[in-house]
């Protein structure tokens, strides 16, 4: 391939379709206006039968979404990159109107417009800006629009925007925006290598807006959205066995590293939830914090032989239980109560045999109240 501007990178897992991955790479390439580089990061899987017009880079090992995104930006070629998702499309020229309209040391964002998963076409349900709350989560802003001023001051300010030149008028397309999600959003090689890589200690998936939040605010730059560049969206996919707890460990890590940042960002955008917050929160965050999670709660048994030995596991686990509260629940006093009243789901039992392991799960409402009535 012949030297590129623009690399486009797509995370992907074994749980996404090989259909989806193909649709997105045909509409990448159909809509771009020059030749684009197009980067598979396959994440711990070898797929099978992707467009040949793509390059497929293989990890061993599942990494998750950060590693894999700061392995796409090492390996690009491109000077820019465009990262999305594995079941996206593009719309008509955006490589283009991305490098054109850029503003160096930024982030651009696409809006991101919710696609049918038979026809591949809008169903017309537009997303722009993102805020960040106080809990670290990342949040559509539909409400949001920067310059809201304009409109309601004194007729002179309109006659001064209308007497500019018109790439001033380019300007009301290119908005400020306090965060962005994990797909769709462009820049270029350098400023993301120098400034904002992933931090790879947190967890593989989640919370990529707040990070990505602190890291804008502390390199003095901007996240702009780009209302002239669409790029279409399959929701409701898996993102691939990362449990709700290991985000909200993720969100926590986060604040303790970049509350400050955060703050300042939330500050400046007057988001919404921040009104009250004062900057006691930098170093206090956890008093405004909110728990949003599953708790599965086990309880765990062991039998021991005469020497000691473990010769059964009996691991009871109960119906998971939706929480939202300010309460630690990975607190165990604090988990407990909430899951009081769940109800018991399945018993996994490990039984010796013949120094080896032998495996049970006792599922269904009848089978484990039968092993419980035999049994305890």
């Amino acid at each position: 391939m012949k030297d590129v501007k623009v690399s486009v990178i797509i995370p992907t897992g074994a749980n996404e379709k090989l259909e989806n991955i193909n649709r997105t790479v045909e509409s990448v390439i159909s809509n771009a206006h020059s030749e684009v580089e197009i980067l598979i990061l396959a994440d711990g899987w070898v797929p099978e039968g992707v467009y040949k017009r793509a390059k497929v880079s293989l990890s061993d090992t599942n990494l998750g979404e950060r590693k894999t995104v700061n392995r796409g930006f090492k390996e690009a070629r491109g000077d820019y990159v465009l990262r999305i998702d594995s079941h996206c499309s593009m719309s008509k020229g955006w490589d283009k109107i991305l490098l054109n309209q850029y503003k160096e040391d930024t982030i651009s964002l696409c809006i991101i417009d919710a696609i049918d998963e038979l026809t591949w076409g809008s169903l017309k349900h537009n997303y722009s800006f993102v805020y960040v709350n106080p809990s670290c989560e990342e949040k559509w802003w539909g409400e949001y629009e920067q310059n809201k001023k304009l409109f309601t001051e004194p007729l002179t300010s309109l006659k001064e925007l209308l007497t500019k030149p018109i790439v001033s008028l380019k300007e009301l397309f290119m908005r400020p925006s306090m965060s962005l999600t994990g797909c769709g959003w462009f820049c270029s090689k350098k400023f993301f290598l120098d400034k904002l890589q992933f931090d790879e200690d947190l967890s593989k998936w989640g919370c990529i807006g707040p990070e990505m939040t602190a890291k804008i605010e502390r390199a003095g730059s901007s996240i702009i959205l780009n209302k002239n560049v669409r790029c279409g969206h399959l929701f409701n996919t898996a993102a691939g066995g990362y449990s709700s707890s290991e985000v909200l460990r993720t969100r926590l890590e986060i604040l303790s590293r970049y509350s400050k940042y955060l703050y300042k960002a939330a500050k400046k955008f007057n988001a919404p939830g921040w009104e009250n917050i004062t900057e006691d929160y930098i170093l206090n965050y956890d008093k405004n914090f909110v728990y949003e999670t599953d708790i599965t709660r086990k309880e765990k048994s062991k039998t021991l032989d005469e020497d000691g030995n473990i010769v059964k596991k009996v691991t009871k686990i109960f119906e998971p239980v939706f929480y939202k509260g300010s309460e630690n629940p990975d607190v165990p006093e604090v988990g407990l109560k909430i899951t009081k009243d769940s109800k018991l789901q399945k018993i996994e039992i490990a039984t010796l045999v013949n120094e080896d392991y032998k495996y049970e799960t006792i599922e269904g409402k009848k089978e484990v109240e039968r092993w419980i009535l035999e049994n305890d």
